[in-house]
């Protein structure tokens, strides 16, 4: 499992400076991506009314999400960049599929973009975009921005888009890139069951809004036979979990990041909003408390495997240690045994390596993933 951070832009405000400071920062702690939500307008809660306007009314700073990309791109090199979540229907979709596959190319290859049909119908209105056929149109936009990014012209003619032997120059990295829905959290209606058959059916991955609790997990098994029902396979479909750091202790943060793992989660975004927090330094300083919290968590896995030293008469061991890592390219994990000698040091509990080497490869099973800790599990 992957963690990641979501960009407080609502807290640190439109400085240039403290966007740039905040991405590289995350970058260098190690995070595996920024996660960035989407608003367009913000509306004035004298005149709307809807929960979420207490996080993003108008005076509330959003800042354009692909453009915003754009500029990450540019500013760090490794660090993956997710849109949390796009409102994809209040937009035309070629030009999202031409802008995404643009920011794809300048990243080389560094996008997830996820999507979602949204709650503001403010913004559809001032866009131009229907409000309340967005979760049908929203269905025949990802087949048109996978048809996009994967065929160089493309000939389309469906209910609300007609492409007529036309493509992009250029493709994106990846061919496609990946689609993530949002919605369809623990205290939703349900009405919106069909959003949870649409996640199944369609979409790469589902980044939900609830807990890793009962209720999350039946959440998630209804996707998984949602995506079993459509022909596809369960296991494929991934899993994007959030944790809220404001108002608890580092014990109950690894506490969940270990009820996301245990439920499968690909990844993990982490959320320092809401908090009390104040620009992008104290952001930053609180990141940077969950990866040392998150890194004790995983030294103290590591503490605990027994490391026996022979009587003092022996002056070289040898040592064992089966380490159990995630293989990116082949997507499996595989337990490496790892042997190597030592001379007995002028400390009897201290070990100098002389000769490293590696052997025993074989894959090892899958329900080990629950177990890893960022990559790497030690087993005795």
């Amino acid at each position: 499992m992957e963690i990641g951070v979501i960009f407080p832009q609502t807290e640190i405000g439109a400085d240039v400076g403290a966007i740039r400071d905040y991405a590289q920062a995350t970058e260098d702690l190690g995070f595996a991506h920024i996660f960035i939500a989407d608003h367009v307008l913000g509306a004035d809660t004298q005149f709307h009314t809807h929960p979420s306007l207490a996080n993003y009314s108008q005076h509330s700073v959003v800042h354009e999400s692909l453009t915003l990309m754009g500029y990450l791109a540019a500013i760090t090199e490794k660090v993956g960049l997710v849109t949390g979540i796009l409102i994809l229907p209040q937009r035309q979709t070629v030009l999202v599929a031409k802008q995404a596959a643009e920011i794809d190319v300048l990243s080389g290859g560094r996008l997830r973009l996820g999507i979602g049909v949204g709650w503001n119908q403010v913004e559809f209105e001032a866009l131009g975009q229907d409000f309340h056929d967005r979760g049908r149109r929203s269905a025949e936009q990802i087949e048109v921005l996978r048809a996009l990014w994967t065929q160089e012209v493309v000939d389309f003619h469906g209910r609300w888009h007609n492409i007529t032997h036309a493509g992009l120059n250029p493709l994106p990295v990846q061919r496609p890139i990946p689609i993530w829905l949002g919605g369809g959290g623990a205290g939703d209606s349900p009405l919106n069951e069909v959003v949870l058959r649409r996640i199944g059916r369609l979409a790469d991955g589902w980044c939900p809004n609830f807990s890793p609790d009962e209720a999350g997990r039946a959440l998630m098994d209804k996707v998984r036979g949602y995506a079993q029902q459509a022909g596809r396979d369960p296991a494929a479909l991934g899993l994007d979990g959030r944790l809220r750091t404001a108002g608890k202790q580092p014990e109950e943060w690894m506490d969940e990041v270990k009820s996301w793992e245990e439920m499968g989660a690909n990844y993990l975004s982490v959320e320092t909003r809401k908090g009390g927090l104040s620009g992008a330094d104290q952001h930053i300083d609180a990141i940077r408390r969950f990866i040392r919290a998150e890194t004790a968590a995983r030294q103290q896995i590591a503490a605990e495997i027994p490391l026996r030293v022979t009587p003092d008469a022996v002056r070289v061991v040898s040592v064992a240690l089966r380490v159990v890592v995630f293989d990116e390219e082949r997507g499996s994990l595989n337990a490496v045994v790892v042997r190597f000698t030592a001379r007995r040091a002028a400390h009897p509990t201290k070990l100098d390596p002389v000769e490293p080497g590696v052997s025993d490869l074989h894959q090892t099973a899958v329900g080990d993933r629950r177990r890893l800790r960022r990559g790497v599990f030690l087993d005795d």
